[in-house]
């Protein structure tokens, strides 16, 4: 199913024309005719992401970011996700800043920075990442500071990867995608959980 979807999607991005093709905004989310194509490319991304073929789910999604920078769907947490995963912290953080900067703070993007940075920053702006992570997102920081999480996050009801709603479901969401990122870096979890169980 999914070489349909990308053959269909191959088509769709030749369509645009060759000089606009990477230029940001040609495809604002506020025209409608625009949206199918937008919603089945993220689609195609997740279903990347989900066979773990995270170096092609990365491409479509900064692809996304720069044909609709405006990002109503929220290809920008995606993006980060494939980063950490796949050890491209610097990308993660200038994607954070990107979008922290123009959406306005969100906890993803927030909390992502936060384990970003360990690898590249001093560890005194990590902590203070950490802790306006917190302060601004208590959930998210209850969830990871947590030693068993399945009971917080596991849930039959949950959506497919990059699904926004309440803000614990997407504390769920961000658990199950960059979870496994979270656990391999026990120096950082042990940092984590000293500054919020100070705070």
């Amino acid at each position: 199913m999914l070489d349909i979807w990308k053959k269909a999607l191959e088509l769709g991005v030749k369509e645009i024309p060759k000089k606009i093709q990477n230029h940001s905004g040609y495809l604002p989310w506020h025209d409608a005719w625009q949206r199918d194509f937008l919603i089945e490319y993220k689609n195609t991304g997740i279903d990347l992401f989900t066979e773990k073929r995270y170096v092609d789910a990365l491409w479509i999604f900064t692809h996304l970011l720069e044909l609709s920078p405006d990002d109503n769907q929220g290809a920008r947490f995606m993006a980060v996700d494939c980063c950490l995963i796949i050890g491209k912290d610097i990308h993660a953080i200038e994607i954070c800043n990107k979008y922290n900067s123009t959406h306005g703070p969100d906890a993803h993007l927030c909390y992502s920075k936060s384990i970003a940075m360990y690898s590249t920053y001093e560890v005194e702006s990590v902590k203070e990442q950490i802790k306006k992570s917190i302060s601004r997102f208590p959930v998210f920081g209850k969830l990871l500071a947590q030693k068993r999480k399945k009971s917080f996050y596991d849930s039959k009801d949950f959506k497919s990867p990059g699904y926004i709603g309440s803000e614990k479901e997407e504390a769920m969401s961000f658990w199950n995608t960059q979870g496994l990122v979270w656990e391999r870096n026990n120096e950082f979890m042990e940092l984590f959980r000293k500054i919020y169980n100070k705070n």
